[in-house]
């Protein structure tokens, strides 16, 4: 997963520096759109405690 992370995400800050900003701004950037993984996990995992609940309910 490393191997294929590291690349993505120097070539994620390099796309942004190559832009004009700033290294500082570029990486607050890159960090921010890394954040987008997090917001998917939280939401696949309150869709299935959903399923859960549902299945639970159900039977």
């Amino acid at each position: 997963m490393v191997f294929y992370e590291l690349p993505q995400e120097l070539g994620d800050y390099v796309i942004f520096w190559k832009f004009g900003l700033y290294w500082s701004v570029a990486l607050f950037f890159n960090f921010l759109s890394s954040l987008t993984f997090l917001v998917s996990l939280l939401v696949l995992q309150s869709v299935q405690a959903e399923v859960k609940k549902l299945a639970v309910t159900a039977s």
